[in-house]
């Protein structure tokens, strides 16, 4: 068997391992050791702090705009753009305070399971008018809204490194540290984790977007290799950070040469001079030794560059909606989780559709592959729409294998008022708020939204073609749609919340599928929100 082999086989074992069954969960401590609760902020001792601006929200540009290309004027990279950048993206948004006054969290911009935040971010950058002179490595503290400059790079180094980059580009890294997951949800945090990194793509996405800059997936490093660019290569144990991917951030309409990194220098970051110390998370922790498996079956050789794969015109008119007046940069501050569904808020035939529109395309061309995860949708409370069990396709070359797999009485037609374009199937009629709440571990709030979904994912043939690497990616693919979904649900006057603890084989029952073909990865779901009344908001920063 080759190592590749060995790897797909030994994710495939995490995975299957960490299912929830109605007779048994995944494993996870009992009870919460509150005295091992991880610090939720990552900060290195000893680095240089370059404070960031807080660039309040502004009118413009609107939230419709950053999905039309050209809408927004592309803004200068200095000191300003970058701290909006961070700002709209990883940042603190709100402090929650318990009724007795004992209790604080930060609620962040990016949503994160069980609100602990195992992601982290980095800045590679040239100089940058007002943040640094000479090129860096710096570390993102959403704590105090501030970057800490890991290492400072040569301008040759840089200059070869960021070669196929277009003029006014930056680099962005994200790490994991699976500890602060594993601490509450035990062995399947793993996938919460690549959950979280998904939803700070989203955020990064929407953030570029609103300063006329756009966002790719640079693909072709290796885990290794980006462990050494953003510093991290010598961490180990529980508290280390695993990175996951390299953003390439850049003005819209410039173009991103396939090989927009030059590797073969990425070893002279070894010789850099790497300041500052990782703080203590917790004082003690539990091994998770299947984690630990599962983030070394999924490290990612250096590959070849994948082409992103260009939407068709049919798939950009999809993007298009009737501009609303509604602020981009305040909606993504006002984001907010619902912790339970009020049971009666129902949502219009038009803005369901809007929302559905905004998912079926591959999000702003992030991901460089074509889309492999598509929506199973329970319509529970949707004037005009009846209620029911529909599909919404991401990627039509799905639809004859899905049809196949799943139940042979689905009746796969589309509704009368389905706009042109969305490959959106009604799949069965009927009530289905029981099965999305019992599929949802009995989580009375999948059943009390406008609507849920169950985000399916092809599984078996993308890790046979790419590698177990792709594992993660899959899991990002959900999470992006997830923070879109957060987005659209604001914007349309409602929330959401995703859902990560479901029944992953009954599901599959519930749609006919066997096999390992399609995997279900992500749950989330859409209404009129219940919020805790007692808990008291406190600002971001105490401003």
């Amino acid at each position: 068997m080759s190592e590749q082999e060995n790897r797909v086989q030994g994710i495939q074992a995490y995975h299957e391992q960490t299912k929830h069954h109605f007779h048994r969960y995944a494993r996870a401590l009992p009870d919460l050791d509150w005295d091992t609760q991880p610090e939720p902020f990552r900060t290195y001792d000893g680095a240089e702090k370059i404070p960031l601006l807080r660039v309040e929200p502004t009118e413009q540009p609107g939230y419709d705009q950053a999905f039309a290309p050209g809408a927004v004027a592309a803004a200068p990279l200095n000191l300003q753009s970058i701290s909006q950048l961070f700002y709209d993206s990883m940042s603190i948004v709100r402090w929650k305070m318990s009724w007795n006054g004992t209790q604080k969290r930060a609620v962040r911009v990016n949503p994160s399971s069980g609100n602990l935040h195992p992601t982290e971010a980095y800045l590679l950058c040239g100089a940058v008018e007002g943040v640094t002179e000479q090129p860096l490595v710096a570390h993102y503290s959403p704590k105090v809204h501030e970057l800490e400059k890991r290492a400072e790079l040569p301008r040759e180094l840089w200059e070869r490194v960021s070669g196929g980059l277009p003029d006014g580009a930056v680099l962005v890294g994200l790490t994991s540290i699976y500890w602060r997951e594993s601490w509450k949800y035990g062995e399947r945090a793993f996938r919460y984790c690549h959950l979280d990194v998904g939803h700070a793509l989203g955020a990064f996405a929407v953030a570029a977007a609103g300063l006329g800059w756009q966002v790719r997936l640079v693909e072709a490093p290796g885990t290794g290799q980006l462990n050494t660019m953003f510093g991290v290569a010598g961490q180990d144990g529980p508290e280390a950070e695993h990175a996951d991917c390299l953003l390439a951030v850049f003005p819209q309409g410039s173009q991103l040469r396939e090989e927009a990194v030059d590797l073969s220098v990425v070893e002279e970051f070894t010789a850099l001079n790497w300041l500052g110390e990782p703080n203590v998370l917790s004082q003690d922790h539990h091994p998770w030794e299947i984690i630990d498996e599962a983030s070394h079956a999924v490290e990612k050789p250096e590959t070849s560059h994948l082409v992103l794969k260009t939407r068709s015109d049919q798939q950009g008119s999809l993007y298009k909606n009737n501009e609303r007046n509604i602020p981009l940069r305040k909606l993504v501050r006002q984001r907010r989780s619902a912790v339970a569904m009020d049971g009666k808020t129902g949502i219009s035939r038009e803005v369901f559709y809007g929302i559905m529109k905004r998912l079926a395309p591959a999000a702003f061309e992030l991901l460089p592959w074509e889309p492999k995860m598509s929506m199973a949708v329970f319509a529970h409370r949707v004037e005009g729409l009846t209620p029911g069990m529909y599909m919404l396709v991401r990627n039509p070359k799905h639809l004859a294998a899905l049809k196949s797999a799943s139940h042979p009485s689905f009746r796969w037609t589309k509704p009368e008022s389905c706009p042109d374009g969305l490959e959106f199937y009604l799949l069965a009629e009927g009530d289905f708020r029981k099965i999305a709440r019992d599929g949802s571990c009995d989580q009375d709030i999948a059943s009390h939204g406008s609507f849920a979904v169950a985000m399916y994912a092809e599984y078996e043939a993308p890790l046979q073609e790419h590698g177990a690497w792709f594992y993660p990616r899959l899991h990002w693919e959900c999470g992006l749609a997830g923070q879109l979904l957060y987005l659209e649900a604001e914007a349309a006057g409602v929330s959401g919340t995703g859902i990560g603890c479901f029944f992953d084989n009954p599901m599959h029952r519930t749609f006919g599928l066997k096999g390992k073909a399609w995997q279900d990865l992500y749950h989330f779901t859409v209404g009129g929100a219940v919020f805790d009344e007692r808990l008291t908001d406190l600002p971001d920063y105490g401003g």
